[in-house]
């Protein structure tokens, strides 16, 4: 795999916060319907790439990709959308970024997101995280256009900056048609659940599947 280039990565981080394309009157004759954002963040902006301080170093490197940002009101997402809107408007750099969004992420889904990162082995110290649609929509309202035209136009090119040797991809039914686009880019796919069904029996099993997949990437 390739070595990251953070200058690149950070180009691309600010035009995703820059990017209304989904969100324009324009989509209505497109896709026959607009999307709109969350009721309490309508000035919200896309939620830019995380990448961990440890992650360049980190053997294997793995992107952790969900569906995308959760709709549900939250402090820490009224944060991050202040963060992306520094990052756009260019009062602070993308170190900075992930450096303040750092703070946030054992906030993500409530604190789900960080235990279920370490139900599978993995620290979120040392991963990269992004969605495959990376604006939130009210209501979680997400459509397939939507998946589509976010990956096209931001989502693959970070992937391909980012260069993972492993991209856990949480959500089996809606995300399966990206596992070949992503293992085009060299990575290691592993399809997996969404991080929410973890104590149940086939939750806790398939915990173990994608623990003992990564321990032999190891």
């Amino acid at each position: 795999m390739s070595t990251i280039n953070l200058e690149i990565l950070g180009n691309q981080a600010r035009r995703t916060v820059a990017c209304n394309y989904c969100f324009s009157n324009e989509r209505d004759e497109e896709w026959g319907k607009v999307p709109t954002r969350p009721i309490d963040r309508e000035d919200d902006v896309a939620a830019a790439p995380w990448v961990s301080a440890g992650y360049k170093t980190s053997s294997p490197r793995v992107v952790v990709m969900m569906l995308n940002p959760g709709h549900a009101a939250a402090d820490h997402k009224q944060r991050r959308k202040q963060l992306g809107i520094q990052l756009r408007d260019g009062a602070i750099t993308y170190d900075e970024y992930n450096n303040e969004l750092a703070q946030l992420v054992p906030k993500w889904g409530f604190g789900r997101v960080v235990k279920w990162i370490n139900s599978i082995g993995l620290d979120s110290s040392e991963i990269a995280f992004l969605n495959v649609a990376l604006c939130a929509v009210a209501n979680d309202q997400y459509f397939p256009e939507l998946f589509e035209t976010c990956f096209a136009r931001h989502t693959r090119s970070i992937l391909s900056t980012l260069s993972p040797h492993v991209v856990l991809l949480c959500g089996k039914k809606q995300l399966e048609p990206y596992v070949e686009p992503i293992e085009s880019l060299g990575s290691k796919v592993i399809l997996t659940w969404h991080y929410r069904p973890m104590n149940t029996t086939k939750g806790k099993a398939e915990l173990q599947r994608v623990r003992t997949e990564l321990e032999k990437l190891a």
